[in-house]
């Protein structure tokens, strides 16, 4: 593994230092780039259509059946580029995400770590389009992000051709951008990962600060409110700390800031709750905050945020951060990149099939509900908002257009339902989202999480178990991420 390791380091620092020239995609007419077409010496398909490689991930079933992980939306958008007279043919690889064994084999759980699909993306033309859904580890994904082992989009959105910038969400673009500001990672679809709380716990505040946090929950009583839905020191933990991660991990400059009194308190803060908790009655009480909130529709936006029971809405107050702004844009398999060391043919290639896939229609189609007023259809707050922004209007007009009208009315049940009627938003609505939206400046999904939370979780099992302090768990945290990202230096 130590061997596999440097030469995939070596690797990537060759391709880093390649990228003083990078492959991009021809600045050429329309009549050169048929011409650079025709004298494509690579591979084609019968009829002289180049051939582009995308990678999916997949996995084998215990029955030893293939599993691949592509969409009904990626399917579509391959048949419409597949059919169009475009002098391109799209096919799939499939990378099988659990070499060595099937589900119920030991075996199932010593991946082969994207070893091979790495090499394939850094060897060149062996596959051409990938996306965080082709990795069985989606750290690895950054990583070669980071490492410019893909295009940078914006020299296509700035092409002249084609989508361009204002197509799309610029911002949230701009949230996706590397480091040195680059676009290697193309979000078709975001969502906003937050908390939100009842106005009646929680004021009508945004974007809390950990003091906020903690003064507000000082003001309630905890023998009748329950802090989330699980009211245990470790479910506290997995819900703040783990989603807290980028106010002590700057990854820009490799530090690390886990021994400040702000990671002290929030680990004391965790611990004051108890070990384990009756678990009648749990879902009839009333909680503080509501954690790991998902928007990625219109609908469901507005249904959560105007759940009125007993005139209590939510009020979004994101994960405690030090600039108030503790939301997040996530866009975990909805992902995509072009490989830079893929023939600037096939790259341009690449991106007219992100162009299909991005398209408004195809944007559109994907995300509304076709008309039908249906509680599954118009009120599922998943499935993504479209980066494409004349798509991104359009499914919000379909349901500001009708303010006011009942979408349906709920019956009465037991529990955390109750009597009520649910109307379809209004265009201030659509317009406070777009505002939020474009407040978040951070990424969901962080570069070598995995690892992060095995440190932290490790020393803060000690200080849980009272076996360290705060302060001591905090310190032993510190040092060995320190350890950890001096690594990378």
């Amino acid at each position: 593994m130590k061997k596999i390791t440097l030469l995939l380091a070596v690797l990537l620092v060759t391709l880093t230092g390649c990228q003083s020239a990078p492959k991009t995609r021809p600045d050429a007419a329309p009549a050169e780039t048929a011409d650079l077409k025709a004298a494509y010496t690579g591979e084609k398909t019968e009829d002289g259509d180049i051939i582009l490689y995308y990678a999916v991930g997949g996995w084998t079933d215990a029955d030893g059946s293939k599993q691949v992980m592509l969409s009904d939306v990626e399917n579509e958008a391959i048949t419409r580029f597949n059919e169009a007279d475009n002098g391109y043919h799209l096919e799939t690889v499939v990378y099988d995400q659990n070499v060595g064994g099937t589900v119920d084999t030991p075996e199932f759980e010593q991946k082969n770590e994207d070893f091979q699909l790495q090499q394939d993306i850094l060897q060149g033309n062996l596959v051409d389009i990938v996306s965080d859904g082709s990795f069985a580890r989606m750290a690895r994904y950054e990583i070669l992000s980071e490492k410019g082992a893909f295009a940078d989009l914006y020299g296509f959105l700035d092409g002249g051709t084609g989508l361009s910038r204002s197509d799309l969400m610029e911002h949230v673009l701009s949230v996706f951008e590397t480091k040195d500001g680059k676009l290697c990672q193309m979000p078709a679809r975001f969502m906003i990962d937050t908390m939100i709380g009842r106005e009646s716990l929680v004021g009508t505040k945004e974007n809390w600060t950990l003091d906020d946090l903690i003064s507000h929950w000082d003001a309630v009583d905890p023998e009748e409110i329950w802090f989330c839905s699980e009211n245990t020191t470790y479910y506290v933990y997995i819900n703040l700390l783990r989603n807290m991660l980028p106010e002590f991990v700057d990854y820009d400059t490799l530090t690390c800031s886990f021994d400040s009194p702000e990671f002290i308190s929030l680990l004391e803060f965790c611990g004051q709750f108890p070990e384990t908790v009756e678990k009648s009655g749990v879902w009839n009480e009333k909680q503080f905050l509501r954690q790991g909130t998902m928007f990625g529709n219109f609908m469901g936006y507005h249904d959560i945020l105007t759940d009125n029971a007993e005139q209590d809405p939510y009020v979004i107050v994101g994960y405690p951060s030090t600039d108030g702004c503790g939301s997040f844009l996530d866009a975990d398999y909805e992902r995509y990149s072009i490989c830079a060391t893929s023939d600037p043919v096939k790259q341009e290639g690449a991106w007219e099939f992100l162009s299909v896939l991005l398209g408004e229609d195809m944007q559109y189609s994907a995300n509304t509900d076709n008309g039908e007023d249906t509680m599954l259809e118009t009120l599922l707050p998943y499935s993504g908002f479209p980066i494409n922004k004349a798509a991104f209007e359009a499914e919000a007009a379909q349901y500001y257009d009708r303010e006011g009208e009942t979408v349906v009315e709920t019956g009465t049940a037991s529990g955390n339902f109750f009597s009520r009627t649910i109307t379809f938003p209004s265009r201030a609505e659509y317009e406070r989202l777009l505002d939020y939206i474009n407040s978040i400046t951070k990424k969901g999904g962080f570069l070598d999480r995995e690892l992060v939370f095995t440190i932290i979780e490790e020393e803060v099992g000690m200080y849980f178990a009272g076996d360290h302090t705060a302060q001591q768990a905090a310190e032993a945290i510190q040092g060995r991420v320190e350890i950890m990202l001096a690594e990378k230096a």
